[in-house]
C-alpha cells in the first residue's frame, strides 16, 4: 500500500510512505524526490492503531536542501 503526503512547504512536492497490510509487524519505506529548494524542511507523520486500545507512534522525517555551487568563472550553476 502506498499513501502519498505533501510536503506542505508551499511546492507542489510529495514523499511516498510504502507498506504492507501486516498488522503484527509493520514496515514502512519512504520515498521522495529531491529537494530543490533552498529550504530544509520537516515533516511528522502519526501512525495509530486500535489494538487493544489506541497507540500512536509519530515519525519525523527531514530532507536537506539542495546544496549547488556557483562558478563565477563560467556564469554555471552545478548540481
Amino acid at each position: 500500500m502506498n499513501t502519498i503526503i505533501n510536503w506542505g512547504d508551499g511546492t507542489n512536492d510529495t514523499f511516498c510512505l510504502t507498506y504492507d497490510d501486516n498488522v503484527e509487524n509493520q514496515n514502512v519505506s519512504i520515498s521522495f524526490e529531491p529537494n530543490n529548494t533552498i529550504q530544509a524542511r520537516s515533516k511528522t507523520v502519526t501512525f495509530q492503531t486500535t489494538n487493544g486500545g489506541v497507540v500512536t507512534r509519530q515519525l519525523v522525517i527531514n530532507q536537506q536542501m539542495r546544496e549547488r555551487s556557483y562558478s563565477q568563472g563560467y556564469s554555471a550553476a552545478y548540481k
